[in-house]
């Protein structure tokens, strides 16, 4: 006769078995947690498993289901929570807006204008563009998948132009559309800071973790990552004559027009809005979100070539991605709470106990998130093992600000890392709608994301010692 340990083998070896099956990740989640607390019910049944797991089958589905509706309420779609929720699909729709119309397409362009006329003699502008942008539009939309497609159809071709290597062309890109992951307002910021305080507010009355301050902590090491990205383009720019980079009509000896300073220089003041009023508390975040939507909606109507039907294609595209990642909530709810039917979570957390120093957990628990995200996104990551791990690291004395900080940087880096990340296959399933001359191959994608992954891995290697030692008073 089994114990737990062979109950949860069962949970996760059904999870695996359909998340690698194809089928959508919220409702697997869903029914994994239904159909294995019927298969465990079976097998103690059967005398497989111990009875003592779940003595009753039917306590334990009210239980576990009837408290689906009420985290829902209060949680997705009522109290403090559902503020920061709302605030999601609205950064979406903001980024989503500005690609749609055009303004990211004119964005770029504008920005080779300027800078080629600016310095004329500096090879490695393309990079510099590529940055600024990767940047405003990592702090517009928020969602990796958008930022990476978006920059492969406007950066790629233009990186190859000037003659740049499919490796160091597709390596920049990736890296840069990646941004989104930890620059603020992030989406993956916005749901880990709920998810933290799911678990670190019981345990600590009267104080939460806001999402203010992990934006703050987000942005130095986002903008490093930017510096140290941009510094390897640099470096790695193919030697050529610089004159002839500039885009015809010699554009460097003739000052930019005011509507390229215009479409550069407004995207800028709306992005310094959003942060500024966020960091500084002057709004909540659902209102910035708000402000940036509107802001959006104005530059396409300036700058872009905004329609109704764009509109709406937004809005729909908006809606998918948010029903997405609100179906992953719900069917990881559902899967978390079947383990506590059967003691399954009481028993990672024992395990997780073990571990002598809450520092060596931590490491373990980033290197959990590194690994798995090769194959799950970063919703499914958090929502599954931050209620594992969480009340033991909370429980401790370690900042839970930083701990966010680590485990965004530690996702954001298998987002990264070949054969499985996420980022690459966003790359090349954009790459394939680019002309047949200019399209990179896999063995180039991987060659040239490898650095970044080094720049990558180098800073969360240095983030964690400045954790350690903050930490050790």
């Amino acid at each position: 006769m089994f114990g737990v340990e062979a109950a949860l083998l069962v949970s996760f070896g059904f999870l695996l078995f359909a998340l690698f099956s194809g089928y959508p990740v919220g409702l697997s989640l869903g029914g994994v947690g239904v159909v294995g607390l019927v298969c465990i019910a079976g097998l103690m049944n059967l005398g497989v498993l111990d009875p003592q797991l779940m003595p009753s089958l039917d306590i334990a589905f009210k239980r576990s289901l009837s408290v689906v509706p009420d985290r829902l309420a209060n949680g997705l779609f009522g109290g403090g929570t559902a503020t920061i929720f709302l605030a999601i699909p609205l950064f979406i729709l903001m980024g989503t807006m500005l690609e749609r119309s055009g303004v990211a397409v004119r964005l770029f362009d504008a920005g080779e204008r300027l800078l080629c006329w600016i310095m004329p003699q500096f090879a490695g502008r393309t990079v510099l563009v590529l940055m600024l942008v990767a940047v405003m539009f990592a702090a517009t939309s928020g969602v990796v998948g958008a930022s990476v497609s978006a920059l492969a159809a406007i950066a790629y071709p233009s990186l190859r132009k000037q003659g740049a290597s499919p490796q160091l062309a597709s390596g920049l890109v990736i890296a840069a559309g990646s941004l989104g992951q930890i620059i603020p307002p992030s989406v993956v910021l916005v749901i880990l800071t709920v998810a933290i305080n799911e678990l670190y507010a019981p345990l600590h009355p009267g104080q939460v973790v806001e999402v203010f301050d992990m934006f703050r902590a987000a942005l130095i090491p986002g903008l490093l990552l930017a510096v140290l990205y941009l510094a390897w383009g640099i470096i790695r720019w193919p030697a050529a004559d610089v004159e002839q980079q500039c885009h015809p009509g010699d554009h460097h000896q003739h000052p930019p027009s005011r509507r390229d300073l215009a479409v550069f220089v407004s995207p800028v003041l709306l992005i310094a809005a959003i942060l500024g009023a966020v960091l500084t508390g002057f709004a909540t975040l659902t209102d910035a979100a708000v402000f940036g939507v509107l802001g959006a909606l104005a530059l396409g109507i300036v700058f872009g070539d905004l329609s109704l039907q764009m509109i709406f294609d937004a809005l729909l595209r908006t809606s998918k991605m948010w029903a997405n990642i609100a179906l992953i909530l719900i069917g990881a709810l559902i899967f978390t709470i079947s383990l506590k039917a059967y003691g399954g979570d009481l028993y990672l957390q024992e395990l997780s106990r073990t571990v002598d120093r809450p520092i060596a957990l931590l490491a373990l628990v980033l290197l959990l998130f590194f690994v798995l995200g090769f194959f799950l996104e970063f919703v499914e990551l958090t929502v599954l093992l931050i209620p594992i791990f969480g009340p033991v690291l909370f429980a401790s004395s370690l900042d839970p600000v930083w701990i966010g900080l680590l485990i965004g940087l530690a996702v954001q880096t298998s987002f990264l890392t070949p054969p499985m990340g996420i980022s690459l296959f966003y790359f090349q399933a954009a790459s394939r709608e680019l002309n047949a001359s200019i399209q990179p191959s896999s063995l180039e994608i991987v060659r040239g994301i490898f650095p970044f992954v080094t720049i990558q891995l180098g800073v969360i290697v240095a983030a964690f010692a400045v954790f350690v030692v903050v930490s050790l008073p």
